[in-house]
């Protein structure tokens, strides 16, 4: 049984060595995790990744499991292996909108704004579309910092998709930050130094021109392509986590253990 896995395929190698399967975790990164990395440097996520990750690695270094990190899988190499079963867990990658000035270099996309060297002004837009956790996140890692934030989100209100007990220590944070919160808006274009904002219930638009960077965080797509290379390279060939769909840890994981109990 072969696994090729991005970070989501964790969970579901772990579940399927202990279950007795011949398992080879694929990992084209150098370290394993995936988005838990970016998390480990999230002002309020750091926590969960950390233990997490730690978690993981523990049970990789008592199991059977063949790790093989820092490799690009291929459709001929695993198809050579002649495995039973092949679970892509490859993940996913951020939504980039097909607007005007989507190529401006003072944009930075929410993945790489905890681990990019690019120098990010003093007054930060933080676009959020999903309503979830990377774009407050990224709004309190920029203020802490000392910047002014302002954090755009399309949503009925900021943190709409994270629970209410969580969501009230980040509004809780983003206020004391002096984060100037703006809900019912999306992006329009970059014009310049002129950012085009439309309301989505009344359609108006609306120029900010007070900024200096750009942070989006506007939701993710699949990794697929892997997954059509390796289709009749197994018996069973299945997708999981934020490849076959953007999710939660919590339904990550949980799909990852039952990928494997399915088979």
């Amino acid at each position: 049984m072969s696994w090729v896995s991005a970070g989501d395929g964790l969970q579901a190698a772990i579940t399927a060595d202990s279950l007795g399967h011949s398992v080879t975790l694929i990992d084209q990164s150098k370290s394993i995790g995936g988005l838990l990395r970016t998390m480990r440097k999230a002002p309020m996520r750091h926590e969960l990744a950390e233990s997490m990750l730690d978690n993981y690695s523990r049970k990789l270094m008592r199991s059977n499991i063949n790790v093989q990190l820092g490799k690009t899988a291929t459709a001929q190499e695993i198809s050579e292996s002649k495995p039973d079963a092949i679970i892509c867990a490859t993940g996913s990658r951020p939504y980039t909108p097909a607007i005007e000035g989507i190529d401006d270099p003072r944009i930075i996309m929410s993945d790489d704004l905890f681990s990019s060297t690019k120098k990010v002004g003093d007054n930060v837009l933080v676009f959020d579309f999903g309503g979830d956790w990377p774009g407050m996140e990224a709004a309190i890692y920029l203020a802490e910092k000392g910047h002014h934030v302002t954090l755009i989100s399309s949503r009925l209100h900021i943190g709409e998709t994270v629970h209410q007990y969580l969501r009230n220590e980040y509004l809780k944070k983003l206020y004391n930050l002096n984060v100037t919160l703006l809900p019912h808006y999306d992006i329009g274009a970059i014009k310049e130094n002129h950012v085009i904002i439309r309301n989505l219930f009344t359609q108006q638009k609306q120029e900010l021109t007070n900024w200096d960077s750009i942070v989006l965080s506007l939701g993710r797509i699949p990794n697929t392509e892997l997954f059509e290379e390796m289709k009749g390279q197994a018996p069973i060939v299945k997708q999981i986590g934020d490849c076959l769909g953007p999710r939660t840890i919590e339904e990550a994981t949980h799909e990852g253990m039952m990928s494997v109990i399915s088979l």
